[in-house]
């Protein structure tokens, strides 16, 4: 096990990539039942909602004092 901290993501993403979840499966599922335009919207919104939070975390890993990517003593 590593003794490394937990990452600090913050609830505004959270809340954010939540919403953006629920709105593009609502599109997907629109775009299933033969739905047009605003299922394509509604998609890919709900896709550009939850970017944030993706870049977030690529953020936090590759931050220079995140101990998250030190490999060093897993052998």
């Amino acid at each position: 096990m590593s003794n490394s901290k937990p990452l600090k993501i913050p609830y505004r993403l959270i809340l954010l990539d939540l919403v953006g979840a629920v709105l593009a499966a609502i599109g997907i599922l629109q775009l299933i039942g033969g739905g047009g335009v605003a299922a394509w919207v509604m998609t890919v919104v709900g896709f550009l909602l939850m970017m944030p939070l993706v870049l977030a975390i690529f953020r936090l890993l590759a931050s220079p004092g995140s101990k998250q990517n030190d490999h060093r003593g897993d052998r």
